[in-house]
């Protein structure tokens, strides 16, 4: 999942989108770009359908096998029902406690699962004002939102 989420964060980079990179706790990546930089004109439902195409839409410009671990589309994590993991949140898996982390750059392009590892995190993540590390491009919010509206006019 990480070469995966590799291609897609070099998509998002390209069009300089503003994002955030969290580990899932378990075995992927969530990549996040926050509701303030889509057209507020757009329903919440609508929103949900958007991203579920862009999602697709996605996996074939990056050539990506699948947007879960399985191998296939997992549209469920389209569910709005469905609860969004918390940063920093734990999940117990294989008998290990591993956090949800928000990744910067330098995280994230060493990535290794035993980082991840609640003991690992305590050590080496400083969290003091960490917030969701959303990368700008050192670009103003107008020039965000048009490269989120540029995006979703040509992933389409």
């Amino acid at each position: 999942s990480w070469r995966d989420a590799k291609k897609i964060k070099k998509l998002f980079d390209e069009y300089k989108l503003p994002y955030s990179i969290k580990f899932s706790g378990a075995k992927g990546f969530h990549f996040l770009i926050e509701d303030k930089w889509f057209n507020p004109k757009i329903k919440p439902e609508k929103k949900v359908i958007l991203c579920q195409k862009l999602a697709q839409m996605i996996m074939g410009v990056c050539g990506l096998k699948s947007i879960d671990n399985k191998g296939t589309f997992d549209d469920s994590i389209y569910d709005d029902r469905r609860i969004f993991k918390l940063e920093n949140s734990l999940n117990y898996k294989d008998g290990k406690e591993y956090v949800c982390l928000v990744l910067n750059d330098k995280q994230f392009e060493n990535w290794k699962l035993e980082n991840m590892e609640l003991n690992n995190v305590i050590k080496n993540v400083k969290f003091f004002k960490r917030g969701r590390l959303t990368r700008t491009h050192n670009l103003s919010e107008k020039e965000l939102k048009k490269n989120v509206a540029k995006f979703i006019k040509e992933i389409k």
